[in-house]
């Protein structure tokens, strides 16, 4: 089984883009993303108090606080991928022997535990911290943690 992580830098989008990290497989003998699975952790902003449910807004608010996170399909990845490829970083790993079912019961979207750009300080995850802790449980030190799961960090492990 291939798996294979993205990692859209800050910015990229446009200038509110607080960045994106997200995982990609597929059972295919012949791995292709576009029939690939693609999962991200994720909040909801309308979770958010409503003065900071507009994008450029969310870094004040989920820097000091946290609200609930979602495992979803990732789309908006999956689209990045196709679309703004050059802009992403990526790393691939393979493993004859993972445990396809568990690999895909811990990615299966749901609600799960709470999301905050500071992760650390709150006990929590964000979508760095959230794909680094999957990865790390099935293909042993996959990546170095980062403070704070900080997209700028993490960069340095695609190179």
């Amino acid at each position: 089984m291939k798996i294979e992580v993205f990692l859209r830098p800050r910015g990229t989008v446009d200038d509110n883009d607080p960045g994106h990290m997200a995982l990609c497989w597929s059972k295919e003998e012949d791995y292709q993303r576009r029939k690939a699975n693609f999962r991200g952790f994720f909040f909801n902003p309308l979770d958010l108090p409503e003065e900071y449910q507009n994008r450029s807004k969310w870094r004040d608010y989920l820097f000091n606080h946290a609200v609930a996170g979602y495992v979803k399909n990732d789309i908006a990845m999956q689209d990045d991928v196709f679309q703004r490829a050059a802009q992403l970083k990526s790393k691939q790993f393979e493993k004859d022997s993972i445990d396809i079912a568990a690999f895909e019961e811990t990615t299966r979207p749901r609600k799960e535990g709470r999301y905050s750009f500071n992760p650390d300080t709150h006990n929590c995850h964000n979508c760095v911290t959230w794909v680094l802790s999957v990865m790390n449980s099935f293909f042993q030190d996959a990546f170095k943690p980062v403070r704070e799961g900080r997209i700028k960090e993490i960069a340095s492990q695609f190179d």
